[in-house]
């Protein structure tokens, strides 16, 4: 169940800058990003997800939608945030009820540090599709900032024709999983071709945790299924260098395959 009161307490009242920017990179009620910062293009094109089962972090709300968009029949959600989930409902209704020059004008918007996301303009285009408890925290937030600022990243928002395809897809709200990387094995009920983990492992690079979250995933991932995870710039040795011992440590469970990108590495790791 959602808090408001704890998830105001998150942020500066004066500027509406979530203190979790601050002091940790995510938490229960931290910003969401407006975009997604992955070339979720060449994600897809890696994974090719038609026909199959994805669980995928909420993150932006870009990552679930283009998985339906490439294909994917069946899509659940999961993240340590809220207002990730409160952005997906929000882009997934917006696709829904306006022509795509005013979803992205509306995305536009969010950037800009004086719109509050939970004004009138939001709320009346996120009513229709959005969950009685998203409406509730959206109303509830009203003066909080719910999305971080960034840089906006047009690969990651469909282009018209594929706005117009994504209308049928998204008649309801994708499934959501509320948990943190760690507890996430244990809330989980089905398994999956695809576990599509972002860029989350940059913000602990642990080896023993990267080792427990992982294998805790691989009973939920079916025969032949992928993880796939981001090695993002802005790991640093140490890191990168626990990151490879983990994939040798692994070999005998998974085969790990390694993709170069020009703003990123990814890694699939298949089920054997």
């Amino acid at each position: 169940m959602i808090n408001i009161e704890e998830a105001r307490l998150s942020y500066f009242p004066q500027t509406g800058v979530c203190k979790a920017v601050l002091q940790a990179p995510f938490t229960e009620y931290s910003h969401a990003y407006v975009t997604s910062n992955e070339h979720l293009p060449y994600v897809m094109d890696e994974l090719q997800p038609v026909g199959k089962s994805v669980l995928t972090v909420a993150g932006s709300g870009d990552q679930p939608i283009f998985f339906k968009l490439y294909g994917a029949t069946d899509v659940d959600s999961f993240d340590i945030s809220y207002c990730a989930k409160a952005l997906m409902d929000i882009k997934t209704a917006a696709i829904q009820s306006v022509p795509r020059a005013a979803y992205v004008n509306f995305l536009q918007k969010l950037f800009k540090y004086s719109d509050k996301m939970q004004d009138l303009y939001v709320y009346q285009e996120s009513k229709n599709l959005c969950s009685d408890e998203v409406k509730k925290f959206i109303a509830g937030m009203a003066g909080c900032k719910i999305c971080r600022q960034g840089y906006m990243y047009f690969d990651n928002v469909p282009s018209n024709d594929e706005y117009e395809r994504l209308r049928p897809l998204l008649e309801k709200p994708f499934n959501f999983i509320w948990s943190d990387l760690y507890s996430l094995s244990a809330k989980l009920n089905r398994t999956y071709d695809i576990i599509y983990l972002s860029n989350i492992l940059q913000y602990n690079c642990d080896y023993d945790f990267v080792s427990e979250v992982l294998n805790g995933l691989l009973p939920y991932l079916n025969k032949g299924g992928k993880i796939m995870l981001h090695i993002s710039p802005w790991f640093n040795y140490k890191e990168y260098e626990l990151f490879c011992r983990l994939r040798d440590a692994m070999k005998r469970r998974i085969d790990i395959k390694r993709i170069k990108h020009k703003e990123f590495e990814m890694c699939v790791a298949r089920k054997l």
